[in-house]
């Protein structure tokens, strides 16, 4: 099932395997609505959000309300998170509701090329590594790669 949230957000639900898994693509805004996705997804909930670009407001208090909405049997994941959306789960109090943030990208930068890069990082690693943004190398320089936000606030949320 492929869904649209009126405008700058659209979905595919894939309900082939043991668990519903929902990617999302856009822009959670003011303009985002959920009502097609409510009562439709069952069993447990796997959200993949790397293509969320960004997050405003009042998407966000959207974005609450429909996770608020999902079924209390359902265990919810989100995986791949994307920086907007990593950025308004720490800010945010009840965005992922009852859920956990599986993986994330996190945001590197080259200073030797001045490449940037998202690395795909897993919460349960960051957690084992005391909240400390892993060593990654540039893959066009192979020099060492600079973690380019502050992890006591971008890992946040792995706090829990």
């Amino acid at each position: 099932m492929s869904g649209t949230g009126e405008g700058l957000l659209t979905w595919d639900v894939d309900t082939s395997g043991s668990k519903t898994t929902v990617a999302f693509e856009g822009e959670i805004v003011e303009q985002s609505d959920f009502r097609d996705l409510e009562g439709k997804l069952l069993g447990d909930l796997e959200f993949d959000m790397r293509a969320v670009r960004r997050v405003n407001s009042s998407g966000a208090h959207r974005w609450v309300e429909f996770v608020r909405s999902l079924p209390s049997a359902a265990r919810l994941a989100f995986v791949h998170c994307s920086p907007a959306f990593v950025q308004q789960v720490n800010m945010v109090h009840g965005f992922v509701g009852r859920g956990a943030v599986r993986s994330f990208y996190a945001p590197y930068l080259c200073e030797g090329c001045d490449r940037q890069r998202l690395e795909l990082l897993y919460s349960r690693d960051v957690r084992k590594a005391g909240l400390v943004a892993p060593d990654v190398n540039c893959p066009t320089c192979e020099a060492p790669m600079s973690f380019d936000d502050d992890p006591a606030r971008y890992f946040g949320f792995a706090k829990a």
